[in-house]
């Protein structure tokens, strides 16, 4: 019967060793994931709804983010990012998009895109 428990007691104790080095390992994966997603935000892209004769416009048109260009106000590209979702959740990023969202480049555009279909 001595065997028996200290064979329990083992084993509880083992598993509750890989139980901690297991939580302290996704601990440190979520932290190195957090610190990922901050340097992504430092570097991320600045609004600017003021009007520019060049480069692209985001805005909402027939509940969807369309891209327009800044001189010809042609469309450039029809999104699948529905306007209702966006609303609902980043109701801010929503109303800069109401107002129409400048950028320069091709890169910041496509980046922004990118950021609001994740």
């Amino acid at each position: 019967m001595k065997k028996l428990f200290l064979y329990v007691l083992l084993f509880v104790g083992i598993f509750s060793l890989c139980f901690l080095l297991a939580n302290e390992y996704f601990k440190q994966r979520m932290q190195e994931k957090e610190g990922q997603k901050l340097e992504l935000a430092a570097d991320s892209i600045s609004i600017d709804t003021e009007w520019k004769d060049n480069g692209f416009l985001v805005g909402i048109q027939s509940g969807r983010v369309i891209v327009y260009e800044a001189d010809t106000q042609q469309v450039y590209e029809y999104t699948d990012i529905d306007a209702a979702v966006l609303q609902k959740l980043h109701p801010s990023v929503y109303q800069d998009l109401l107002k129409n969202v400048h950028f320069d480049s091709k890169k910041e555009l496509y980046r922004y895109l990118e950021s609001l279909s994740t």
